[in-house]
């Protein structure tokens, strides 16, 4: 089954506001912006809605509805903020004419202050940060029915259990989450966010290697280097320690870490521009899938 997360207002009509309508909203402090009443579009006057629909395109009949007021952010009136979610799989048995739901409150200045953190501290344009709240919040119930209704072994260790919540994230969002998205989503160091992007590599290979090859290819600065004498050779630079991982895997795969030189601290490697690849000579460069520079 797929997640279908959608954002819209749950009253139009109230959502938009009027013309005399006050701009006042939360002091949420931080590096936040102030939230505006009058802007029908923005995420405070959204809720979000989780639909599960299965490989073949029909709606499951085992909806789940999480229903929270919340104040609305003059205080005048209140509006409800809904998240519907069907499991994945193994809908639990109900009483006839019992509906199985659960309340969960998704506050609307919460949503708009995580996609202003992802603008502000991640350089996010407004569209690349709701697109990942959205995809966490999504990837929170994937995560959780899968723990629920999941046979396989349960991690047990923080970054097991946070690579297995961003494997959902990725899945959600369509590519692979940059270091420095991972560190503002679980607010953690750059230390820890490459470790948890190479666990959830080591852990999902099959299924993650080429988002995470694509992120490294659309991360890599290519640089000639080397000389007609000493033998001409490339050198790829990166602004992430988990692409330089993820491109020097990639080199271990083609058999060519001996003829290839790493340097974690500057993020670059240096490699021959043709080698043996395959039981014959190759270009390197291609076979990583970067193009030449121009």
């Amino acid at each position: 089954m797929e997640l279908v997360l959608r954002v819209d207002a749950e009253d139009p009509a109230a959502a938009g506001g009027g013309a005399g309508q006050p701009e006042q909203g939360p002091d949420r402090g931080g590096l936040s912006r102030a939230v505006r009443t009058q802007e029908p579009e923005h995420a405070s006057r959204r809720h979000a809605q989780v639909q599960s629909i299965d490989r073949h395109g029909r709606r499951s009949s085992e909806t789940a509805v999480l229903l929270a007021e919340t104040l609305d952010l003059d205080h005048r009136r209140r509006r409800g903020h809904r998240i519907e979610a069907t499991t994945r799989r193994h809908p639990r048995p109900q009483a006839v004419g019992q509906r199985q739901s659960s309340a969960v409150k998704v506050e609307p200045a919460a949503y708009a202050h995580a996609v202003d953190r992802l603008e502000t501290l991640g350089g996010l344009s407004h569209e690349q940060a709701t697109a990942l709240v959205d995809a966490v919040l999504a990837g929170a119930v994937d995560h959780a029915f899968e723990l629920i209704n999941g046979s396989g072994p349960v991690p047990t260790s923080m970054s097991t259990a946070k690579a297995d919540q961003l494997r959902w994230i990725c899945e959600r969002l369509g590519r692979l989450v940059s270091q420095r998205e991972v560190e503002l989503v679980f607010r953690i160091t750059p230390a820890s966010a490459r470790t948890i992007l190479n666990t959830m590599l080591a852990t999902y290979e099959e299924g993650l290697r080429e988002q995470f090859v694509e992120r490294m290819r659309t991360d890599a600065t290519v640089l000639p280097s080397g000389s007609d004498e000493g033998g001409l050779t490339w050198t790829l630079r990166f602004t992430e320690a988990s692409t330089f991982d993820a491109a020097w895997s990639e080199l271990a795969r083609l058999g060519l870490l001996g003829q290839s030189e790493a340097h974690p601290a500057h993020r670059k490697i240096t490699f021959p521009r043709r080698a043996t690849l395959g039981g014959k000579a190759g270009d390197v460069l291609a076979a990583l899938g970067v193009p030449e520079p121009t």
